[in-house]
């Protein structure tokens, strides 16, 4: 094959670019002049371009060309959008190549590019290598930073983090970095977090950002501080007894016992708490809560009230309600509250008061039992025969009624004593 199989020409042979904003572009016309199909590609160096990895300062419209007979034509657009030299100023020149695959040749063409001064453009960049961070409250992590160069010249550079405490950031919010020409530093921020009713549970999104000598470069990222600690529970008294004072009159009035739940958010996530009432014997009694939701920010404590209500009897030894207060968080990525549940008691004392309803007993025994008296003992029919001691302090009394008796005299009076039943004498 000989070197005009390949046949090209440039739109024009010297560009200007001066800024991002305002790309500049040429055309590349291929022509085959080979006795076959071909297709072509086209490529762009510049001498000094940066050959960074991901660096890209031109693209080329199409990218690959169809494959073309003999005697067509093929036109490539070439965009250049970045300076190929970042920070160069001058004029410097580009080296068009052109070549097939088929016809295994390639053609060659140059262009000038002058490239003026942007007082817009950044001469650094700023990298993060690693954007995403999750973090527990008082861990510490590191936030690594690869700051580049990319002009001709020797420069520092102040960079500073956005977004986030400074007091979060040991050592400070600021780094100051000494750069040379096309060289890059690797830093880091170091970040630990402060106690956990001091550090939400939350995004902070944070800017790393270059200060100072009209070099602007930013980039972004984000630390996540994860949901750690508990809200603790207390509930206060264990037990009640309803009424609370001892008794000694009938008291219908007291109806309900008061408790108090204590809770104390140690964790780093704003709650909200629901009470439930159970137990074994919940459906013995009533309970309500106040106020039906507890709202708790980061370390504050909060009261909440739970009254019993049920009915006493009247009459008896009372009875005793075994219940326990359950809460339930509103964010329940912390599970429970320590401990899960409170248990309590309500001993529940009847209206009239036990010694009350004894002392009544007793009376109605005692009455009872004079009721249920036997009278004194006598005869029941005539008396026929009476016979005194030798002393006179006994006396034998017989009777038709077939019992003898026998009486202690007492004054003037007799006892009976004893009693003999006797058959009677027909």
């Amino acid at each position: 094959m000989e070197n005009s199989a390949i046949d090209a020409s440039l739109s024009i042979h010297s560009l200007t670019f001066r800024s991002p904003e305002s790309p500049v572009s040429f055309d590349v016309s291929v022509g085959n002049n080979s006795d076959r199909f071909a297709n072509f590609h086209v490529e762009v160096s510049a001498s000094g371009e940066n050959l960074s990895s991901g660096y890209k300062w031109y693209k080329i419209s199409p990218e690959v060309a169809a494959a073309q007979p003999h005697g067509s034509t093929t036109t490539f657009q070439v965009i250049v959008f970045q300076s190929p030299v970042p920070g160069f100023v001058g004029t410097i020149d580009l080296t068009v190549r052109i070549f097939s695959p088929q016809l295994r040749q390639e053609r060659r063409l140059v262009l000038r590019l002058t490239i003026e001064a942007d007082r817009g453009a950044s001469l650094i960049s700023i990298e993060l290598p690693v954007r995403q961070f999750q973090i527990y409250p008082r861990n510490p992590v590191d936030i690594p930073v690869r700051v580049r160069n990319l002009g001709q010249q020797f420069i520092e550079v102040v960079l500073r983090v956005t977004g986030i405490a400074p007091s979060w950031l040991v050592g400070g919010d600021q780094r100051r970095v000494s750069l040379a020409p096309a060289s890059q530093v690797d830093i880091s921020f170091q970040c630990q977090t402060p106690a956990v009713t001091q550090a939400p549970s939350q995004n902070y999104p944070f800017t790393i950002e270059a200060v100072g000598h009209d070099l602007p470069a930013t980039n972004q990222g984000n630390i996540e501080v994860l949901p750690v600690g508990f809200v603790g529970l207390k509930l206060e008294p264990k037990h009640q007894q309803l009424p609370a004072q001892g008794q000694w009159w009938p008291n219908w009035k007291d109806k309900s016992a008061s408790f108090t739940l204590l809770f104390k958010n140690d964790s780093n996530l704003d709650q909200q708490v629901d009470v439930l009432s159970q137990g074994k014997d919940r459906d013995r009694c009533s309970a309500t809560i106040l106020p039906p939701t507890a709202n708790l920010k980061l370390g504050q404590t909060t009261k909440v009230l739970l009254e019993v209500a049920t009915t006493r009897p009247w009459l008896g030894i009372g009875k005793h309600l075994d219940l326990e207060a359950k809460p339930i968080l509103s964010d329940q990525r912390l599970g429970t509250t320590d401990p899960a549940t409170e248990p309590f008691t309500v001993r529940v004392l009847p209206i009239v008061p036990l010694w009350l309803q004894l002392a009544a007993l007793a009376l109605i025994a005692g009455s009872i039992a004079w009721l249920l008296k036997p009278g004194s003992i006598a005869h029941t029919a005539f008396v026929n025969s009476v016979r005194f001691s030798g002393d006179g302090s006994t006396v034998l009394s017989g009777s038709d009624d077939c019992t003898i008796r026998q009486w202690r005299r007492e004054g003037s009076k007799l006892k009976p004593f004893t009693l003999t039943q006797t058959e009677s004498i027909s």
